[in-house]
This record gives C-alpha cells, structure tokens and sequence, in this order.
C-alpha cells in the first residue's frame, strides 16, 4: 500500500508509486520469525525475476553473511536496495540496512519532528520518511478475529508507525525514479547506483529536533527528508556517466567456423556493446569493422565469419548516451 498503492479509484491510499507492480514474497513464519536463508532465497529469486527495487521492512543486529551474499547478488543485477533502519531509539545500525549498497530509512514523525522510536544518525540512516501514523492495507488475522476485529482474511485499513512503513514509502520512490528513467530512454544509462544516489540527495535537511529523548543531534536524519519532486527532476541527462570499458575478453571455438567472445561487464549503465573486428595484415591490424551490437547486460557474441589461419584483432566498445569506452584490443589467430 505505502510503495505502490493505485490511485483514481476512490478507494483508500495512494502509494508512492501507484504505477509499480508488487512481487510479494513472504520470508516470516507464523511464528515472527524470518531465517537469514529464506531472506536471502526471496532476494535473489526478487533478482532473478525482474525486481527493480527491493523493500525490507525488517531489522536486526546481527550480520549475516547469506543475506549480505544475496544483497551484493541483487546489485549487480541492478536492482534498488532500500531497508528499514529499525526502531531501537539509538544510533546503532541495523542490518541489513547497514550494508553499504542498502538505502537505510529512518522515520520522522509530523513533518519535521523524529520519530521517538526510529534509529538516528549518519552511521544508522541515509534518509528519513514518515513513520508515525501511517495508514495502509491488511487483511484480518485469526487471532483478530478471536479478539473481536473482522473474520480471518477480510480487507481492511490500519494505522501503524514505524520504520517498517518509513521503507517503503522511499522503495516507492525509488520505483518511481525507475520509472522516471524509463520514460526519458534513460533505464540503460542510469545504474542502480545512479538512482539510489539521486534518491539519498534529493532530501531536505530537517532541524535538529529539541523534543527527542535522547537528543539525536543535528544529523539525526542522515542525509534528510525524502523529497519526491526534488529525485524526479534530478533523474536526467545529466546523470549520465559513460560507461567503464569492458574487461577479461576472452575468445573459444563455439562451433566449425565460429568463435564464441566471452567478456565482463562492470559497468551497468551501458545500452550496449559494438563487437569489432580489423584483420592482421603486415603486422599491423587493418580499420575496424563492426560485426555487431548486442544489448544492455549481454557478454557474449558469436563471430561466425572467422577463416582458418586468418589474425585477428578484436574489441568491444561499451556505449550510452554520455559516450563509449573500448576494451584492450584481443589478438586471435583461427586455426
């Protein structure tokens, strides 16, 4: 409800990224407890099917590293790491909002005030949301029904507080930067990195707060308030970055008379790759051609033109919107 609730239909809340489509993927047991293996299966099978943002309303102390391995899984797959930073009251971190690549949401209560109960500080939040008095969807529980709220599986709507709801609210935002990026042609040339970057500096610095118990200081709110129209307008052109040149080319007979070029992608933000070939002729390899292009993520091309006792030279140029890079030329002679 809070990331991506639709809206126009004069039903309940508006999300933050009404456009967005869930992929709710349960890690709880009946019991409130989560095992660090099944967050880490849900995160990669989020990766492996598509996810563009991942929301983790849950916290702890302990690091763990499954869910760290499946976290660095997700991003470099591109995908959008955002967490609650916990509702301890302290400026410890939590996990897994406190891994690097994780976009950690404290909460504020009102527009300006700290939530009592959310973690504070640059070294626990990146930024703040709401978090007190959140309305959202549920659906009624056994136990509610036995203490007199609806039948087991009615819909309702509730309010709640903590960072639990904070993080979603800015997984909304971050959809909605994705989407953004996806309506100027920007979705290949802009890394999850690029995104998460505008989101956490798109905010508006909040005051420190006189009222909070225990004084927080004025960098309770990490980098500040998620500020939605602000991450918008600074998803374009210029957040472009040329992508980084491809690396470890290598190169293996595929099949009779084609050769199979293997390479890495380090980059994330290329639209794609120019597979090119010059012929060594003279000791010297002749201009490039173009064999090919293939798109955003692919490392690999097949090079089905290649004769026997021919020199070549081969190199691959990442492209965006900003420019190209180009690889270490490969020299490969076909036997």
């Amino acid at each position: 409800g809070c990331a991506a609730a639709v809206i126009g239909n004069g039903i309940g809340i508006a999300g933050a990224c009404p456009v967005a489509r869930i992929m709710p993927l349960k890690v709880f047991t009946s019991t409130g407890g989560a095992p660090s293996s099944a967050i880490a299966a849900a995160i990669r099978y989020a990766a492996d099917n598509g996810a563009n943002v991942i929301n983790m309303s849950f916290s702890g102390n302990a690091n763990s590293r499954a869910i760290a391995t499946a976290l660095l899984y997700a991003w470099s797959k591109g995908v959008i790491l955002v967490a609650a930073a916990g509702n301890g009251n302290s400026a410890a971190p939590n996990y897994p909002a406190a891994y690097p690549i994780v976009i950690s949401v404290g909460g504020t209560s009102g527009a300006t005030a700290r939530a009592p109960f959310t973690q504070f500080g640059r070294r626990a939040v990146d930024v703040v949301a709401p978090a007190v008095g959140v309305v959202g969807p549920a659906v009624y529980s056994a136990t509610d029904a036995m203490n007199g709220y609806g039948a087991p599986g009615e819909f309702t709507y509730f309010t709640a507080s903590g960072t639990s709801f904070s993080s979603p609210i800015v997984a909304g935002e971050a959809a909605l930067l994705v989407a953004r990026a996806e309506e100027l042609g920007l979705r290949h040339s802009l890394s999850n990195a690029d995104i998460a970057n505008a989101l956490i500096h798109a905010t508006t610095d909040l005051p420190d707060d006189p009222n909070d118990s225990p004084n927080a200081g004025p960098d309770w709110d990490g980098n500040g308030r998620v500020d939605f129209l602000a991450a918008v307008t600074a998803v374009d052109t210029n957040l472009v970055r040329a992508p980084v040149a491809p690396r470890r080319m290598a190169a293996a007979p595929a099949q009779a008379g084609t050769l199979l070029l293997l390479w890495t992608d380090d980059t994330g933000n290329e639209e794609g790759y120019r597979v090119e070939r010059a012929t060594f002729v003279g000791g010297q390899p002749l201009s490039y051609d173009v064999l090919g292009i293939v798109g955003p993520n692919v490392t690999q091309f097949e090079d089905a033109t290649v004769v026997a006792g021919a020199t070549y030279f081969y190199r691959i140029v990442a492209f965006n919107l900003a420019g190209e890079t180009t690889s270490r030329a490969r020299r490969l002679t076909w036997r």
